[in-house]
């Protein structure tokens, strides 16, 4: 739904939104091992790039 005076929403079935939330879980879980696996320095530099 556009908004004339914000942001627009979104409206979806709560079967998808919970979906989406476990795959956004299943995401973090991911990086936080594949950076548990990094030197310190590196992880910090790939974390900068997409969080500046």
């Amino acid at each position: 739904m556009r908004r004339r005076d914000g942001v627009s929403l979104l409206l979806v079935r709560e079967d998808s939104a919970t979906s989406a939330a476990d795959g956004a879980v299943a995401a973090a879980r991911a990086l936080r091992n594949a950076l548990a696996h990094l030197p310190g320095e590196a992880a910090a530099e790939v974390l900068v790039e997409e969080f500046p």
